[in-house]
């Protein structure tokens, strides 16, 4: 992981920043505890956050509870770009992207560091980077290695650093790239939003950079299959051999021989299908969804660097699914691990978890659905008017399925009712039948209690299906 970049006390801040996002609320006690430092260290730390982070709202109270949140129209990508712009590994990489130095002293005054530092900076930079087939040599300092994977790397650290911005391409040459970009998405069989777009374009922006001080000519193959959906006519001012080399460059990233991607799909579509024979499913569009899996299969397999720097957005994906993605991802795991398929890394499994959850997001909704047939109880003493405003809310924040039925304690009839069996009875007054399962929440229902809601819905719907698989 390239967080062995940062120092380690960055480390410890970006951990506890992560936590923070993720959690509700914690004691300053609690996360000493949780990171193994001391009170005073668990201080020090948040009045830094504090202060080198002013777009994350940090609140303190008399109890020393710590709540971490970030400002509108900011993202974690934001905080990871922070760390990565503060940090003194990353500067000196992203110089030597486009220059070299003849000397220490040179780039020691470049950085603001002494010789020594950037001595010990290069060291630790190399050992991170050695199972990447690239190092920084240092008679010139420069980057030096797979020229392939360098590019490869700068282009996930950039993504992830300036999140899509051409930092220092001028706007033509920026409209340049999103032209051709769109002329190769357009050829995909994925369907592609203008940020996947940008992201094409990005390939050909980091390319160019490097052009500028280590030229190289890409064989992507099917060049010329896209040359003539181009209009040269339309990139005044440059040459047909530019033009060649920018769209070289996109499909030396995304191509793929046709006979590997045949043979791909042929092994995800069985892979596919037993899960969905397993799971009773059904998805429309099956055919052109799997294109879509492939494509997005070989963009990550193509990579020979990590996915990501600092985001580690797919382990965080697979570590924040539900109880039925869960169940899916271990049949998931189970049938990559003895499939044909090259998995390269354990990352690459984390990143296939994603494809298949976001290529069929109604997969887990409907296999509760279809299974699960749950039956929730509402039991407060309030009108009519709140239980009915429960009830919308429970519709509104629950994706499944389910019966609801409001029983009145005030009402004979409905205490009769008790008697039935449901899955769920839920309320602020205690049923005097035990049978079902109670779960008290307040006359406002909290993100916990839809939380508990949910979790008892899964958990029926995936024990439903054991036993019908087990018949």
């Amino acid at each position: 992981m390239l967080r062995k970049l940062l120092s380690s006390t960055t480390q410890k801040k970006l951990q506890l920043i992560e936590y923070l996002l993720d959690d509700q609320g914690t004691s300053l006690h609690d996360l000493a505890v949780k990171f193994s430092i001391s009170m005073s260290a668990a201080k020090t730390y948040i009045a830094e956050i504090d202060n080198e982070f002013s777009f994350l709202d940090l609140q303190f109270d008399d109890y020393s509870a710590v709540r971490l949140h970030l400002h509108p129209f900011v993202t974690r990508l934001d905080v990871y770009s922070q760390f990565l712009t503060r940090s003194s590994a990353f500067q000196l990489l992203e110089l030597l992207f486009s220059s070299s130095f003849t000397s220490y002293d040179m780039l020691a005054l470049e950085l603001n560091l002494s010789k020594s530092s950037i001595i010990r900076l290069i060291k630790r930079i190399n050992m991170v980077l050695a199972p990447y087939d690239f190092f920084i040599a240092t008679k010139p300092i420069q980057l030096k290695g797979n020229e392939h994977n360098i590019r490869q790397f700068f282009l996930i650290f950039f993504l992830e650093k300036y999140q899509y911005e051409f930092v220092d391409a001028n706007i033509n040459q920026e409209q340049d790239f999103l032209k051709i970009a769109r002329i190769m998405a357009a050829a995909t069989p994925l369907k592609l939003y203008f940020s996947d777009i940008k992201k094409i374009a990005f390939v050909i922006y980091i390319n160019t950079k490097r052009d500028r001080l280590y030229a190289s000519n890409p064989n992507g193959s099917h060049v010329e299959y896209f040359l003539e959906k181009i209009d040269l006519s339309e990139f005044t001012g440059y040459s047909r051999a530019y033009v060649e080399k920018m769209v070289g460059y996109v499909t030396t990233h995304i191509g793929q021989d046709p006979n590997v991607f045949r043979k791909t799909k042929q092994e995800f579509y069985q892979m596919t299908k037993r899960i969905f024979k397993k799971y009773n499913y059904h998805e429309a569009d099956f055919e052109e969804k799997l294109d879509a899996v492939v494509f997005s299969y070989f963009l990550g397999i193509n990579l020979r660097v990590p996915y990501c720097i600092l985001d580690d957005r797919f382990a965080r994906f697979v570590n924040n699914c539900d109880l039925v993605q869960q169940a899916v991802n271990l049949d998931i795991v189970h049938l990559l691990t003895h499939s044909n398929l090259p998995i390269i890394r354990p990352s690459t499994i984390n990143y296939l978890i994603y494809i298949f959850h976001i290529s069929f997001p109604n997969f887990a909704k409907e296999i509760i659905d279809a299974n699960a047939g749950f039956r929730l109880a509402l039991f407060y003493d309030t009108n009519s008017y709140h239980t009915e405003f429960i009830q919308t809310k429970i519709q509104q924040f629950i994706p499944y399925q389910l019966t609801i039925t409001i029983l009145n304690p005030l009402d004979s009839f409905s205490l009769t009712k008790l008697d039935e069996t449901y899955d769920l009875i839920i309320g602020n007054l205690t049923p005097s039948c035990r049978k079902n399962l109670f779960h008290y929440a307040d006359i406002n229902l909290t993100s916990n209690d839809l939380a508990f809601i949910a979790r008892q819905v899964q958990e029926k719907g995936i024990r439903m299906l054991q036993e019908k698989n087990a018949q």
